[in-house]
């Protein structure tokens, strides 16, 4: 019985801080024209990409497309209970983020409004999600498998990333 009550105490975490992280994006980042970093900032400047060519994709249908080889990766190296929650979080923001698509900027022109609460929101949700014992999926797990597997810092790999998304961004 207490292993039913800690599972389902999991599950109530990894879904609050979903649900935070997809607020941050959808209310405030996307809205913004803004990028956040790791696999949903790719995701992010890849619907942006089909935007300019005309035609509009859903981003949270690239969140989950994106997110399928990385957990087949993640199955294959880290812990498989955290990859099924990191799964079941990733679906849940694929249906959050498509729910929520095209939302008004709620600061207008004020980016860097958008970029606190945003950031707040993004980073409350990952964190709360990491602590739980899952991930959002993206580069929380390809991190996670790379360090395993070369013995480098998770956060090396993941600034490395970052800067790398950023870049583009800039673009």
């Amino acid at each position: 019985m207490m292993n039913i009550e800690f599972e389902l105490k999991r599950l109530f975490w990894v879904t609050l801080g979903s649900v935070l992280f997809v607020f941050g994006i959808s209310f405030f980042i996307v809205p913004a024209s803004l990028v956040p970093g790791g696999l949903t900032g790719f995701a992010t400047l890849t619907q942006y990409g089909f935007d300019q060519l005309g035609f509009h994709v859903n981003l949270g249908l690239i969140v989950v497309i994106f997110n399928i080889p990385v957990m087949i990766i993640g199955l294959k190296g880290i812990s498989k209970t955290f990859v099924y929650y990191s799964v079941y979080s990733i679906l849940l923001q694929g249906l959050l983020l498509a729910i929520f698509d095209n939302q008004p900027n709620l600061f207008g022109q004020d980016i860097l409004a958008s970029s606190i609460f945003g950031g707040l929101a993004v980073g409350l949700g990952a964190g709360i999600t990491l602590k739980s014992g899952s991930s959002l999926g993206g580069m929380d797990i390809l991190s996670q498998f790379l360090s395993i597997k070369f013995q480098i810092s998770v956060g090396f790999i993941s600034v490395i990333v970052n800067e790398a998304i950023l870049a583009i961004a800039l673009f």
